[in-house]
This record gives C-alpha cells, structure tokens and sequence, in this order.
C-alpha cells in the first residue's frame, strides 16, 4: 500500500511538472505572439499555409507559361485517372466478380460447343493479366470522363460507389475546362474589340492619333478611294483588267488604318460610319472593318507601331496636336508638340530597325502640328528619288490666318479653296505624262497652252518634273509656269478635274471673243475699315505678328483702317504696344503715330493700325466701338490671348460676337458688315446670322464668309499625303512672295466683255487681257454666290456685272506694283542723287551709297 502512495505521488509530481512546462511554453507562445502584434503582425498571416505555397507555384507557374492553366488541368486530370483507375480495378478482380464471370465464361463455352462453332473462343477479363486489366480500367475511366457513359453491368456496391466517383470528376474536370475555354474565347473577342490585335496587311495609309480633323480626313481618303473605283467599275476595265487605269496615287488603292489611345474601337468604328454616311460614301466601296481598321494604341510605343505594321505601310499621317495642347498645359507652355515629337522618334526606330526594309520611294510621312517648332529639323527619315523628302511637315495655322485675312479683299475665297482640296469633286490632281493613256504619247513634246485644251472636263495649271524638288520659287516648275513650256517624258501635270482621268475635248476650236471691255462696270478699289475680334496666341511671336501685318496691308487699299479688339494688355511686357515697338526694329515702314502723349494706333505705309483693350463676346465693349465708327468688314477670330476653348466653345464665341454685331448694326443703323469667321464645326456655318441691312427671317446674303479650319485642315493633309511633290507648291499660294503663285478672284468684266461665251473661248482669250500670260483660269464665282470650277470647255458660261473670275497667277497685287513704281522711283532719284554728288576725290563708292570704301 505505502509502495502504492508513492508511486502515486511521483506520478502527481512528474505529472505536475510536465504541465508546467507545457504551461510555460504556451505563455511563451503567446507572449511572442502578442510582442509580434504589438508590433502590427498578426502569427497567422505570418504562417503560409501549404495551399498558400502551392497557389503561388501556381501563379508563378502561369505568369511563365500563358497556358499554364491548361497544363495545370492535364496534369491533375492524369493524376485522377490514374487514382481512380486503380480503385476500378480493385472494385472488378473482387471474388464475387471473379465467381460469375467464370461461370459465364463456361456457360458461353458450352453453348459455343453445342452450336458446333469450334473456331469461335470466347475471352474473358480472367485471361488477362493483371497489368492488362488495370489498362483496360484506366481505358474504361478515360471514357466515363470524356463521355460520361453509362453501363448497366455495373452491380456492386463498390462499383457504384467509384463509378459515381467518377462521373463527378469528370463533370468537374470538364466545367473547369469549358470554363476555361470559354474564358480564353471570350479574352480573345475581348482583345478583338478593343482592337489590340495584329494588322497583317501591306501599302495601307495609317493615321496616327486623333484630333477634331481626323473624321474629315477619314472622308477625304475614302472619296479619292471611290473616284479610283468608279473609273475601275466598267464592264470593260472589270472583264479585262489590264485595262484598269491606275492609280495617280498609291493612298488611292490602299487600306486605312487607324490606331490611337484616346477613343475605344468601337467609338472610332461609330463616329467613322456616321461620318461616312454624312458624306454619301457607300458601304460596297469603303466599310469599316474591311478597308478601314481601327486599333487601339499608343503611336509613341514602338511596340504598338509594329502592330499596326508602321513598317509596311505607305503613307502614315500624324494627328497629335490635342495630346500636344495637353502636354503644352503641364509643362506651362516650354515644351511645344511634345507628343509629335515622340511619335516621330517612335516611328524613326521603327522604320530603320524592321527586318523587311519599309517602301522608300513611296513612303510619305506627313506631321499635323498646331505650333511652329524647330526641333522637327533635327528629325532626319531620309529621302526618296529626286531629292523629296519622306518627312512633311505642316504647321496649318499660318495657312488659314492668311487664308482668314485674304477673303477679307476676296471674299468668297475660303469656299473655292476648300472646293479644290477637297477631293469631293474638282480638286489638285498630280499625275505622271507616262500614266496616262498610250503612255502620255499625245502629251509629250507639246506646250501647256496645246495641252489645257486637250481635256473637257480639266484645267492645266502647272508642271513638276520628276528628280527636281522644289525647294524655292521655280520659274519653270510648279503652278502657272509659262504657257510656252514644253512637257517631258519625266514630267507630272498639276491640273484641277473630278478624277485623274480627264476626258478628251469634245472639240478642239472655239469661237474668239470680240468686243470692248467696259471698264466702268469694273469695280473701284476703295480703302475700308476692318474690325479684328480675337486674338491669334501664334502672334505673340513679334515675327509671325509682323509678317501677317504685311501681307494684309498689302491687299488693302491705301487709307484703309486694322482695328484690333482682343484680352492683350495695352502697357507692360507682352502687351500690344511692346509687340509694334518689337516689329518696328525690323521693318521701317511701320511708325507709331502719338495720341495725348501714349502710341494707341500706327501706320503701315498708308495703312493705319490701332488697339483697343476688350473683350468681343462682351457686348459692352463691342458697342463702344460699333456707336463711334463704321465698320464694312469684320475678321473674327474663336480663340482668346489669354485662355484655350473647346471647339464648342469656341464656335459658341462667334455666333454670340455675329448677333452682337447684327443687333448693334441694326441699333445704330449701320450699314452690312462684311464677317469673316472660322469654325470647328461644321454645323456652326449653318447655324450662323451675320449683320445685315434687310428685315428678312432668311435671305443668303446674311451668310458671314466661313473658313472652315477643321474642313481645310483635313483637305489640305490629304493633299499633302496624296501628292507630296505637290506640297510645296500649294504652300506656296498663300506666302505672298514674289514670284510665289496666289490664288485669286479678280472681276470677270475687267478683262472681257459682258456678254455669253463657251469656256473654252474664256480661258483662250484671258490670259491676252490678264497681268500675265501666265495665269491659269479655273472657274467663275456668280454675284449670286455660287462658285463653279472648271466648267466644260463646250459650256456656255454668262459674264455679268459682279463675277468674279477664279485664277492663278504670278503676277504681283495692286499694292506690290504700286510699292514696285515706288522703289523704282525712289531708286533712281537716289542714283541721280549720288550721280550729281559724286567726284573722283570722293571717299564713298556708288555701289554702296553713304558707306565709306575703305569701311570694313
């Protein structure tokens, strides 16, 4: 007994030290674990699990292998049929199975037997072996799982049991792989729509970016498109193809394809069809998806460019100036088309690194940009044969101010510009003398005043020769070169018609035109005062300011007054006034003229120019102007000094500052103003009523003179991308350099009799009776409005008092022959001068007057 108690009381002793430490070593524990949440720990998501380490093998496993997941399914697959076959086949050796089907074997044997069937056996699952038999179950398990078939056979317990087993593997097995498919089918159509695909497609036109233009443009290439087709639809061209006429370029066969990361596909793919449908483009010539492409991308990612196929396309058209003004914002107006900038190095690499070399020669790269930069210069993609360069860069704002201040003495300029860029009808066309029919055979060798008549439905404007890039004026290059110039073998024709095909005249004589030009019924060229609204963020550039001042004073008449009303300061750095002392240093003709001691206005030769500070959407400020003087033309301009509109906005700012004006001029009783305006919508032109004297709800002379600067900066990309050759030339219609040819409107009766003429008389017999023979004629603008280009040469066009003719000349404006006379003048009394003055003992040279010989 007390041997007993003591075993006892050891065990109670062992027993309580044992809890000790175990106690000991669970408030260890937990003090640990309460030191590592002290310090914002938690021991449970310190611990990883084993499913935690075999998910991240998984997603490493997958982030290698994009099929990972699959993989993954084929192993585990494997692994269950080879688990679930081995339990198959211990359900179908048990003894009870191995009992009936030796008797069932020796049943058919005996029936076998009795049939008298000697060379029939019939085997058994005992006569296979054991390796054989769990191959046959592993079969039988790989058919329930990929059929989920049934058999009536199955019996026992057990087997029922495994083959439910399996039955739900295999349902489990086959969701998770018809998930997957259906995940990656469904990515897949995903990655479809959000246009991130490859565009394996040669000779397409890409655009890249996208900007307010960029559906305008859309539409110009799809026109040209169409007029390449129609000529190719005959049954004749259709049967025989090698009768199709080719294509004056290659933007005119090739594909379009679109690639920017601003809109989504399926927003460009709406707004193109919509476009397209505006513009009366059919489906069966130009659909999206089939010839027009969009994809979504970054056109400053080399990777994204590659996608697009920037390597093997022929034309690419960069659209970044809306990303270039976001840029412009936040680096607070240091960094000037930053996004273009990219884009171009992007494309530079992408170009020079392909495999495939890109087409050379008939790669055009054309560059939107809305501010001038000098950073663009030091871009160099090379250039194709005969000099032209593959990079073309356009800064379209200095385009359409001098277009805006030009319709100011022309109106009705705008619209015909517009009508010849744009490629709806009659437009520039530029065509090799070999592309035509027999090889240009009837062409080569004759002057341009035999070919202008050769063609009905076409105007002949000017010649560029293959291997000579025009980089200044031409005399026997570009538009309205000398009629006597001789066509060669290597020459392209710049002419005006519906397609690049022209039609063969109808007849090669017309009547000549008699009678005396009555000089009375031409027009006076009266001085007129102008109101500028708006101010121009380029013209804080004294230069740009200054070369615009010259260029419109020279259109005016002499006494003529350049009111500006804009947000500029009058005093201080940046204001008006410094910007005139600035453009004084350069150029003398410009001098202030002192009111009450402060210079508010100046005098441009007989010009006058003054500023007031204002706001024109303001009708306060617009008034005070309106109530003292009387204004006959108005320029309005939509952007401000000192702030950036949306497009919406801004056109909102010229019908609001059009009704001013008409209110005011029917307040005050002031005569018509003459509005021209620009805009970014094309319904604004539409929606707008300019001043007018009469009370009418409607009348068409109410119509301000529209530029529409989105239209025109579309048309004119266009032609740029179409015909780089012709870009240069084009530029040159509105630089206002001598020599330069300008397009304009001049007073049909001032240079032939009144009366009805055919065409064909009319362009034969103005260039006698015009400045210079030169001058190509290519259409007539009715006092009513209407402007027609290039009329049939067999069409029978009525002169009447207020038409205006529709030219191309060399020759200078009134102002520049005035200013000519002038310095001629003034030259030669300087020489009589320096004539009279000069003696052999004389220290100066006449060839420099008043500089010393010897002064360096």
């Amino acid at each position: 007994m007390g041997h007993e108690q003591g075993s006892l009381r050891n065990f109670c002793q062992l027993s309580l030290a044992g809890f000790k430490s175990v106690q000991d070593e669970v408030s260890e524990e937990v003090q640990s674990h309460l030191r590592l949440m002290s310090f914002g720990m938690d021991m449970e998501n310190m611990m990883s699990t084993r499913w935690e380490r075999i998910s991240y093998m998984i997603e490493n496993f997958v982030s290698t292998h994009p099929n990972g997941y699959f993989w993954i399914l084929s192993i585990f697959t494997l692994i269950l049929m080879l688990i679930l076959g081995l339990f198959w086949f211990y359900a179908r050796v048990s003894p009870t199975s191995k009992r009936e089907q030796a008797s069932e074997s020796l049943g058919v044997a005996a029936v076998s037997t009795v049939a008298g069937n000697a060379t029939a056996a019939t085997t058994t699952d005992t006569e296979l072996s054991d390796g054989e038999q769990y191959g046959l179950a592993v079969w039988q398990v790989f058919q329930v799982i990929a059929a989920g078939g049934v058999d009536d056979s199955i019996v026992e317990p057990a087997q029922i049991m495994i083959y439910t087993l399996i039955l739900l593997t295999g349902l489990i097995v086959f969701a998770i792989l018809i998930g997957m498919i259906t995940d990656s089918f469904q990515s897949y159509v995903e990655s479809m729509s959000e246009g991130k695909t490859k565009v394996p497609i040669s000779n397409h036109t890409l655009i890249l970016g996208w900007n307010e233009a960029t559906l305008r443009v859309v539409c110009q290439l799809a026109l040209i498109r169409r007029q390449y087709q129609m000529q190719n639809e005959t049954c004749v061209r259709t049967i025989f193809w090698w009768r199709r006429v080719s294509p004056s370029t290659p933007v005119a066969d090739a594909p379009i394809v679109l690639m920017n990361n601003q809109k989504t596909k399926i927003e460009m793919q709406q707004e193109i069809n919509e476009a397209l449908s505006e513009a009366g483009i059919s489906k069966k010539r130009t659909r999206v998806g089939r010839d027009i492409i969009c994809r979504v991308g970054d056109p400053c990612s080399v990777t994204d460019l590659q996608r697009v196929g920037v390597h093997r396309a022929k034309a690419i058209l960069l659209k970044m100036t809306e990303a270039d003004r976001e840029e412009f914002q936040i680096n607070e107006g240091n960094v000037c088309n930053a996004k273009t900038l990219r884009a171009l190095l992007a494309l530079r690499v992408a170009l020079f690194t392909s495999d495939k070399p890109p087409a050379w020669e008939d790669l055009r790269i054309v560059a939107h940009l809305e501010r001038p930069s000098k950073e663009l210069g030091a871009i160099q993609l090379g250039e194709a044969q005969g000099g032209r360069p593959i990079l073309h860069v356009q800064e379209m704002s200095a385009f359409v101010n001098s277009l805006m201040f030009t319709c100011v003495c022309q109106p009705g300029l705008a619209f015909a510009l517009l009508e010849l860029l744009s490629f709806g009808g009659n437009a520039f066309r530029l065509r090799r003398v070999v592309d035509f029919p027999n090889k240009g055979q009837n062409i080569v060798g004759k002057s341009l005043r035999e070919v202008k008549m050769m063609w009905e439905n076409a105007a002949v404007l000017g010649v560029v020769q293959d291997g000579i890039h025009a980089v200044g004026v031409l005399p026997e290059q570009g538009l309205a070169v000398p009629q006597d110039r001789i066509i060669g073998p290597l020459d392209r024709i710049i002419f005006i018609c519906q397609t690049s095909s022209p039609m063969e005249a109808k007849t090669g004589t017309f009547p000549e035109i008699t009678g005396k030009i009555d000089h009375a019924l031409s027009p006076e060229w009266k001085a007129v005062n102008i109101l500028v609204c708006g101010w121009r963020r380029e013209w804080d550039c004294a230069a740009r300011f200054g070369k615009r001042l010259r260029e419109t004073c020279s259109e005016l008449a002499p006494r003529s007054r350049l009111k500006f009303l804009c947000m500029k300061t009058s005093e201080g750095e940046g204001s008006f006034q410094a910007l005139m002392e600035s453009i004084m240093q350069d150029d003398p003709n410009l001098v202030p003229e002192v009111q009450e001691g402060s210079i508010f206005e100046w005098k441009y030769n007989e010009i006058r120019i003054s500023y007031t500070q204002g706001n024109a959407a303001n009708y306060k400020d617009l008034e005070g102007l309106i109530r003292r003087k009387t204004y006959d033309k108005a320029v309005i301009l939509s952007t401000m000094a000192d702030c950036d509109l949306p497009p919406m906005s801004r056109d909102s700012r010229i019908l609001s500052i059009m009704l001013h004006l008409r209110h005011l001029q029917m307040t005050y009783k002031k005569p018509p103003i003459h509005v021209i305006g620009e805009n970014a919508l094309d319904s604004t032109s539409v929606l707008a009523m300019g001043p007018s004297s009469r009370d009418t709800h409607c009348s068409t002379a109410d119509l301000p003179d529209f530029v529409n600067v989105q239209a025109i900066y579309a048309c004119a990309l266009c032609q740029s991308l179409a015909y780089p050759r012709l870009q240069p030339h084009m530029s040159q219609l509105f630089s206002k350099d001598p020599g330069t040819p300008s397009l304009r409107l001049i007073d049909a009766l001032s240079v032939l009799p009144a009366g009805c003429y055919p065409w064909g008389s009319v362009v034969l017999y103005v260039p006698k009776t015009s400045l210079d023979p030169s001058d190509v004629l290519i259409g007539i603008r009715k006092n009513s409005g209407p402007v027609t280009l290039v009329p049939m040469l067999s069409e029978e066009v009525n002169f009447e008092k207020g038409d205006k003719l529709m030219v191309i000349s060399r020759s200078l404006s009134k102002f520049d022959q005035e200013q000519k006379l002038a310095d001629s003048s003034a030259s030669k009394e300087i020489s009589s001068r320096a004539s009279l003055a000069w003696r052999p003992e004389s220290p100066y040279d006449m060839s420099l007057p008043g500089r010393p010989v010897d002064e360096p």
